[in-house]
């Protein structure tokens, strides 16, 4: 019937893998700046393909130099959210895996072998009577 197209088990898959990853991009940006920058990115883009379609060439020359490095700007400007995304897609994986293996004994005992290296550093700086500083990251996200 449809005879000028046809559509492949791998188009299903590469149109539900871009939706997934839409959708990740879409939650991670909701609620913050981010929104408001990519909607003036947008709103760019459609301003150059129309400079471009009617051949103004001054323009188009300013604006290709922009778009020329505007994914190195891109990164720079999302570079909060690129990395708070990573995080949190490979902080899902590692739960998975940590949820079908010893992990929660593995944790306690590292727990304790860091608590009480602090600890012992703590004492030694005690008796030397030097002063420090120390940071405790809870999270990386």
């Amino acid at each position: 019937m449809f005879s000028f197209f046809e559509i492949r088990f791998i188009d299903v898959v590469d149109i539900l893998l871009c939706a997934y990853v839409m959708f990740l991009i879409f939650k991670l940006m909701k609620g913050t700046v981010a929104v408001s920058i990519v909607v003036s990115l947008v709103g760019f883009l459609v301003v150059w393909f129309v400079v471009r379609a009617l051949k103004m060439s001054m323009l188009s020359g300013i604006m290709d130099s922009f778009v020329s490095i505007g994914l190195l700007a891109l990164i720079i400007i999302f570079q909060q959210e690129v990395r708070h995304f990573l995080v949190m897609a490979t902080s899902r994986r590692l739960n998975f895996f940590k949820r079908y293996s010893l992990g929660a004994l593995a944790d306690e005992n590292e727990k304790y072998e860091v608590l009480s290296a602090i600890s012992l550093s703590c004492e030694n700086m005690a008796k030397s009577k030097t002063g420090a500083l120390i940071v405790l990251q809870k999270n990386v996200g």
